[in-house]
């Protein structure tokens, strides 16, 4: 059964020139599952507003670290990628929202310093819920994160490919 989250991410991902989304556009007004904190509606959306990875701060990383390159952060973020997921999971299945909270922490942590920002702010969500003890909430979230994942795994793949470790890659 697909969420209301993942029709939403569905439709964001079909437009590739999603840096441009208007006050009419659907993710003006999405429709939130109920399960999420009506507080939280606005978050959601801004979240799926966002590019998966920001390209300037990667360019920025490639100029700072021109010997060494960051092709090898990538791939250890892309080989890390599915022990973050695993461990939120894991933490949802034990109801544990002190787990919950530190494995987002860490997914979030990881994340920023590639400029992963979609993650990062939905890594924050689940720290919201983590403290308000929402698992409910937590648990409607992870195909979205799921999804998120996919698409930002693609991101990277393309950096490497197109960003050259010997200077920036695409603005």
């Amino acid at each position: 059964m697909i969420n209301k989250f993942d029709s939403i991410l569905q439709h964001h991902s079909q437009d590739a020139t999603h840096s441009m989304i208007s006050d009419n556009s659907t993710f003006s007004k999405p429709m939130v599952n109920e399960m999420i904190p009506a507080e939280l509606h606005e978050d959601v959306t801004d979240i799926l507003a966002k590019l998966p990875l920001n390209h300037q701060m990667l360019n920025n990383m490639r100029l700072e670290m021109r010997g060494r390159g960051i092709d090898w952060l990538l791939d250890l973020y892309l080989r890390e990628l599915p022990n973050y997921m695993r461990e939120i999971k894991a933490a949802l299945d034990a109801n544990s929202a002190e787990d919950l909270y530190l494995a987002a922490h860490k997914f979030k942590g990881g994340s920023s310093n590639l400029g992963a920002d979609q993650i990062v702010s939905l890594c924050r969500l689940f720290e919201i819920l983590a403290k308000q003890a929402n698992m409910d909430a937590a648990k409607q979230l992870v195909p979205t994160l799921e999804a998120m994942m996919q698409r930002l795994k693609l991101e990277i793949i393309n950096e490497r490919q197109n960003g050259k470790d010997g200077g920036p890659s695409r603005t």
